[in-house]
């Protein structure tokens, strides 16, 4: 990565290679684009003309390089591709190459930052032990999910008999016997699905665009797959029930509604037998 300390780093292409006399006498370091040298992670510049433009494009979409590119006698101006005469004084071409070099600063720094933000975001949504959406995230995917006419499925699952694990072996082996559940269902997810660790041993699942036989079947799918995993890793007595509600038709009740009547469907899992599924269909 360019220390940003440094000289400048001018990439120059075909007939503007003229150029470079001037650009050392000013201080700066130029390269020629051609070369299969040329360590394109140092650049911060392009200089071409019209003719050559198509060829930088498909040479910076090759490389997924985002970098200014000054275009000699070119008819575009963006934040990228900059026009300009190719008869200016010195004293202009070199006031217009400043300037591309700040306009490419400012937008590294930009993309650095949306990363950082979507770093720190990313984490602020992911539970800590399983690497699965929090309950934050739930809530907000949840929201989103309410605004599109889609069907619909929540469903909640939880461990059977996983306090007798936390007494009995001791929290470590809890959090071993959660991570191993949700690796077992994050294996089994479609594209589309979303599935949260919403606390202790209660996960989350939102399906959408199926009927109520198949995202019945996903629900199942996944709290099967998650029993046979965790009793072939030694954790026999351990199961899985799970609740849901599904609506065919978009939603017009509240999350914290949709939440409660999945939390009843999964209290009759429980008191049914455990190690099932309850599902109710709900009418908009």
């Amino acid at each position: 990565m360019k220390s940003h300390d440094t000289q400048p780093c001018i990439a120059l292409y075909q007939s503007t290679l003229m150029l470079a006399e001037l650009l050392v006498e000013h201080g700066f370091v130029f390269t020629d684009l051609a070369w299969e040298s040329a360590n394109r992670t140092e650049i911060d510049l392009v200089i071409c003309d019209q003719v050559n433009l198509p060829a930088v494009r498909q040479w910076a979409g090759e490389f997924r390089m985002s970098l200014p590119v000054l275009v000699m006698g070119g008819d575009e101006a963006d934040s990228k591709y900059f026009a300009l005469d190719p008869h200016v004084s010195e004293a202009e071409l070199l006031r217009t190459v400043h300037l591309m070099l700040r306009i490419g600063r400012l937008e590294r720094q930009l993309l650095l930052h949306q990363g950082e933000v979507r770093s720190m975001r990313n984490l602020a949504l992911t539970d800590p032990l399983t690497g699965l959406w929090n309950r934050r995230a739930w809530d907000e995917e949840l929201q989103v999910r309410l605004q599109q006419p889609n069907s619909l499925c929540v469903a909640l699952m939880d461990l059977d008999f996983f306090k007798a694990v936390n007494d009995g072996q001791g929290h470590l082996a809890g959090d071993q016997v959660l991570r191993e559940a949700a690796e077992s269902m994050r294996q089994s997810l479609r594209s589309g699905d979303f599935l949260a660790r919403l606390g202790g041993d209660e996960f989350g699942l939102l399906v959408s665009n199926l009927n109520a036989d198949d995202a019945q079947g996903i629900v199942d799918r996944l709290r099967k797959k998650a029993s046979h995993f965790l009793a072939d890793s030694s954790w026999a007595d351990i199961t899985l029930s799970a609740g849901f509600v599904y609506y065919a038709e978009p939603v017009t009740c509240l999350a914290d509604a949709l939440y409660q009547e999945a939390s009843l469907s999964l209290l009759q899992a429980k008191r049914r037998s455990r190690n099932c599924t309850v599902g109710t269909i709900g009418s908009a």
